[in-house]
């Protein structure tokens, strides 16, 4: 099977080179159509292999997904402190299969070990169904900062407390039907601290487009 050739491993800054590709590559099919001159240019600028390799070797933490068959990074997720998602990208050719909803398994696991209750995204358009399927809803109004629009979403751990996620009987019914339930453990810990981590939370002017059934989100941005 195809899933069995990915392996899902720490980002280090040697692979910056090859993260910058796949950003830059996806950003420019699904993301810079929105942009305006001035932040297409500010997008892959950020998106440089020296950018890139600056936040990794800074305090952003990420994960890969690489084809072990050929060798090659299929996918990335970023976080930026606090609690930012701050990229996420799947390869074309892997979207939907799963990638980017492993990523961010791999990376909630993390923080919800580490009592974060909230995590934030700002959204590319065609990516928001795809983000709540991953558990996230809107909060807020749609900017277009730094010349590229994005919607602020996040994601609450108090929301999937339970086994049931208290939105399904509301507007966004069905956005939650595919999220993970966590153990009670797990759950518990992330609501302790869901309270302190509500406020203070900054958004960024970043992009994440993601894989998923909504395929014409490619990929992510700051």
């Amino acid at each position: 099977m195809a899933q069995a050739r990915i392996q899902i491993r720490r980002a280090t800054s040697d692979d910056a080179a090859a993260i910058s590709a796949l950003t830059s590559r996806l950003a420019l099919r699904h993301i810079v159509p929105d942009c305006s001159a001035a932040g297409a240019a500010r997008l892959l600028a950020s998106m440089d292999a020296a950018a890139t390799g600056t936040r990794l070797r800074g305090d952003h933490r990420a994960w890969v997904a690489i084809d072990a068959e050929v060798h090659a990074l299929v996918a990335i997720l970023v976080l930026r402190p606090p609690h930012h998602l701050y990229h996420l990208f799947v390869a074309d050719d892997w979207q939907g299969r799963g990638l980017a909803r492993r990523l961010w398994a791999q990376a909630r696991t993390v923080l919800l070990a580490e009592g974060v209750g909230m995590v934030t995204v700002n959204a590319a358009r065609g990516a928001v169904p795809a983000y709540k399927k991953l558990g996230f809803h809107r909060h807020g109004q749609a900017t277009g900062d730094n010349d590229i629009p994005s919607l602020p979403m996040q994601w609450l751990a108090a929301d999937h407390a339970g086994g049931q996620c208290p939105r399904a009987a509301g507007p966004d019914q069905g956005d939650c039907a595919d999220c993970p339930r966590w153990s009670a453990a797990v759950t518990e810990r992330a609501l302790r601290s869901t309270s302190s981590n509500r406020v203070g939370l900054g958004a960024c002017s970043m992009y994440t487009g993601t894989t998923g059934r909504d395929r014409r989100s490619g990929g992510a941005y700051t």
